[in-house]
């Protein structure tokens, strides 16, 4: 995955989203079948972290309205 993300951001920008809650692991459980069940909850917490922090000690990351900011100011501006 990790060449994967710097192949792409080679050329591009590139966005990683990570749902809050998989972060913790405290996270109330539902109900699941235990195909879906393993599939939502096998790497909360501590696991997700490391690969949280893996992908920040490998690229350089910005706040997205500066990101915007800076695509948008390098476009030419249409008007119609």
């Amino acid at each position: 995955i990790l060449r994967g993300l710097r192949q792409a951001a080679k050329t591009r920008p590139i966005v990683i989203y990570l749902h809050p809650w998989e972060l913790d692991p405290g996270t109330p459980r539902l109900p699941l079948p235990a195909r879906d069940r393993f599939i939502t909850y096998h790497n909360l917490g501590a696991p997700m972290r490391r690969r949280l922090e893996i992908l920040l000690d490998a690229f350089s990351f910005q706040p997205m309205a500066r990101l915007l900011a800076d695509l948008t100011g390098s476009m030419p501006v249409v008007r119609g």
